[in-house]
């Protein structure tokens, strides 16, 4: 999960701003190339919420929270 957090960022990164007004087609409907990565963005963050949920369910203590 850390490496596609990772690549994400650093693909996010290399957008042109200028490509993000442009108009693009996302999941067949016109919107801005700002709202799909917008739209990327918070289902990334939706999948780590759930990684958080499954780790507490099952014990397992994230690397972040290790003393």
């Amino acid at each position: 999960m850390k490496w596609s957090f990772e690549f994400c960022q650093d693909e996010f990164a290399k957008i042109p701003v200028e490509a993000l007004n442009k108009e693009v087609n996302m999941f067949g409907t016109k919107t801005t190339g700002r709202n799909a990565s917008l739209t990327s963005l918070g289902h990334m963050h939706e999948h780590l919420g759930q990684a958080i949920a499954y780790a507490r369910v099952t014990g397992y203590t994230p690397p972040w929270s290790e003393k």
